[in-house]
């Protein structure tokens, strides 16, 4: 169930940093113009990791291999957050 909610989290905060990043990077008056969107570096990587923290979250409940699942669901969690730990501070200096 941890890694059923951790997956939402990760779906939010995700969300969250790319609206963040696209708000910087594309100007309101630019509104049709979405070349510069593809530029969130390891921040999609995070949306596809919590869609499959979903699925193995889901998984997990039916009882199909619940403790491969929830390891495979540790080590993909883990990746993503080393993939997009940079794009916090590349927001920041994108701010200033």
């Amino acid at each position: 169930m941890q890694q059923f909610v951790f997956a939402v989290a990760l779906l939010i905060q995700g969300g969250a940093a790319l609206s963040e990043y696209s708000g910087i990077t594309i100007p309101a008056e630019s509104a049709g113009s979405v070349e510069k969107l593809g530029q969130g570096g390891g921040l999609s990587a995070i949306f596809l990791v919590g869609v499959a923290g979903v699925v193995l979250g889901v998984l997990s409940l039916l009882n199909v291999s619940a403790e491969v699942l929830t390891a495979v669901a540790t080590i993909a969690f883990g990746s993503a957050l080393v993939l997009t730990s940079n794009s916090v501070r590349h927001l920041y200096q994108l701010r200033r």
